[in-house]
């Protein structure tokens, strides 16, 4: 049995793209955080179980709690601004019945100003499915999934409609940065060597290292986006503690 599980707030333009991606799993369960929105009727429509609970800055928390209402023995965590492709959906079935490990990663891609991004920071490996009880999320913000146990991979790719444009892409940055400056417990210098150092090289290992100059002028742009999204984190995180 799979358990798909979202967490939300106000994702009512994308919630039912991302739910019919996951309709083979058996359960669907939806986390709000208090959405003004028609986020939660439309996931009872669908036919989620749908709980609400304040998210207060702490991503891993809510996610764990997700976790703990779900039913089945294993757990997929999407977005609702993601959607995962026929052959990621077969993948996950796959596993479903006859598991080696007992969690797997999944290529996620990022679509920006129209583009899917096959490299840079607009691509990542990140653990989604678990068995319960292997596995746990920690971190408030940019949270991870920690795994008791050997980790696989899925074929298929997530695709990930979390910056449409550059206006948005701003503003949940702004966002996540505000939160950053609580989630870590670095000393002032650490924050200072990090908010004069860390933004540059986070541009250089997305563009260069990591190859994002390969998605033309769309990659060069998500790449100063996010050495931008360090150099405010960093830099909120020390002006806050100076």
């Amino acid at each position: 049995m799979v358990s798909a599980i979202l967490i939300t707030r106000n994702e009512q333009d994308s919630i039912l793209d991302s739910l019919n991606s996951v309709s083979f799993c058996d359960e669907w369960i939806v986390v709000d955080d208090h959405s003004t929105d028609n986020t939660k009727k439309i996931a009872k429509q669908f036919g989620a179980r749908v709980y609400t609970r304040s998210l207060n800055g702490d991503y891993a928390s809510q996610r764990n709690w997700a976790a703990s209402k779900a039913k089945g023995e294993w757990l997929f965590f999407i977005d609702a601004d993601e959607i995962a492709d026929d052959t990621l959906s077969k993948s996950i079935k796959k596993v479903a019945e006859s598991a080696v490990f007992v969690a797997y990663n999944v290529h996620r891609h990022d679509v920006f100003l129209g583009k899917k991004l096959n490299y840079g920071d607009g691509c990542q490996k990140i653990t989604r499915l678990y068995k319960k009880g292997h596995g746990k999320f920690v971190g408030k913000v940019h949270e991870v999934l920690e795994v008791s146990g050997e980790v696989g991979e899925l074929e298929g790719q997530l695709i990930h409609y979390s910056h449409p444009t550059v206006s948005e892409f701003v503003e949940k940055v702004k966002n996540y940065s505000q939160l950053h400056v609580g989630s870590t417990n670095l000393p002032i210098m650490g924050s200072r060597f990090n908010f004069v150092i860390l933004p540059p090289t986070k541009f250089f290992y997305s563009y260069i290292l990591k190859l994002g100059f390969l998605d033309g002028v769309v990659g060069f742009v998500y790449s100063t986006m996010m050495s931008l999204h360090s150099f405010l984190s960093w830099s909120n995180k020390y002006l806050t503690k100076k």
